[in-house]
């Protein structure tokens, strides 16, 4: 259970007041206009595209992120919806890193945005598979008043693997 998504522009948050739904102009990058935002305890923008492999992510992701509509900075999350809305293939910019192979808040808030946008919904259980480099998972968000399962929160499945350990020296503790 990853909890409620933040779906208004102060909770996000935005710079200025606007549907997060769609967002137009306020921030758009080569090819990308009207994204959708929330927040999964971090900023999203997911940006539905005909062709998420055709966008520059390396070459733009970063204007994204650091674009003044978003004040906190931001994930940024270029999707392709499955014509027969099985799956929704996902590519992501994350804040402070840059591209990543998966990120389960952007594959959470990209379920999301696109349950809010009509492309995924009850016929489907409210429920997607997002496929990202790294791998699957699952995500089932059924908005307030949907009268789904685990109406109003966003609930992720799916397997992991351990991709890094490390240790901090002491010395770098201060």
């Amino acid at each position: 259970d990853m909890g409620e998504p933040l779906l208004k522009w102060d909770q996000v948050p935005v710079s200025k007041e606007v549907d997060t739904l769609h967002c137009k102009d306020a921030c758009e990058g080569p090819g990308l206009t009207d994204c959708v935002c929330c927040s999964m305890g971090n900023p999203h923008a997911t940006f539905f595209v005909d062709d998420c492999e055709a966008v520059p992510l390396d070459n733009i992701g970063r204007d994204l992120e650091y674009h003044s509509f978003f004040p906190e900075r931001c994930n940024v999350s270029v999707v392709t919806v499955a014509k027969d809305k099985s799956s929704i293939r996902m590519r992501v910019w994350e804040r402070g890193t840059g591209i990543t192979q998966a990120c389960g808040t952007g594959a959470c808030a990209t379920a999301v945005n696109a349950v809010r946008r009509g492309y995924i919904g009850k016929d489907q259980g409210f429920k997607v598979e997002v496929v990202m480099d790294g791998g699957s998972l699952v995500i089932q968000y059924a908005p307030p008043g949907s009268g789904g399962e685990h109406e109003g929160h966003v609930m992720m499945t799916g397997t992991y693997e351990l991709a890094f350990s490390g240790e901090i020296p002491k010395s770098l503790w201060q």
